[in-house]
């Protein structure tokens, strides 16, 4: 099984047994490392992705990407020019072992104009051993 807990950074909070969560930002060309953390309960290994399924007022944000962070950086989603250039990342194998994680980091974040924008994405955890998958639910909002 797979959770989610908040970054380093404390700019999230995780619902509902660590199954969603809420990552809330402001737009002042900061990196964001460590907002959020992907966490492996089990022994399995796990294939993950985020992926977006909506969005609102993006259209303000000239630029942002967020990327899982093991140390190298691995685009999930970017957005260019208010335009969400890059919707699905490629799968990353989150190592097995209880406790084994994964960085998730918003970089490169500019807005255009002043507002609220906000993101919704699904990370996609499958297991390596190709049983069911599971889908957790995260919403950024970028102020």
């Amino acid at each position: 099984m797979i959770i989610l807990q908040p970054g380093a950074t404390g700019n999230a909070s995780v619902l509902t047994n660590g199954t969603s969560a809420l990552v809330l930002v402001s737009t002042a060309g900061e990196q964001f490392a460590d907002v959020l953390n992907i966490v492996n309960q089990v022994t399995a290994a796990w294939n993950v992705s985020l992926q977006v399924y909506g969005s609102s007022n993006i259209a303000r944000l000239s630029s942002a990407i967020v990327s899982f962070d093991d140390g190298t950086l691995s685009n999930q989603i970017v957005i260019n020019n208010g335009y969400i250039a890059q919707s699905q990342g490629q799968p990353y194998t989150l190592p097995a072992g209880a406790g084994s994680m994964i960085d998730i980091s918003l970089d490169n974040l500019l807005a255009n104009t002043t507002g609220t924008s906000y993101l919704y994405v699904c990370l996609l955890t499958v297991p390596t051993c190709s049983s069911p998958f599971n889908v957790l639910q995260i919403t950024f909002q970028v102020t």
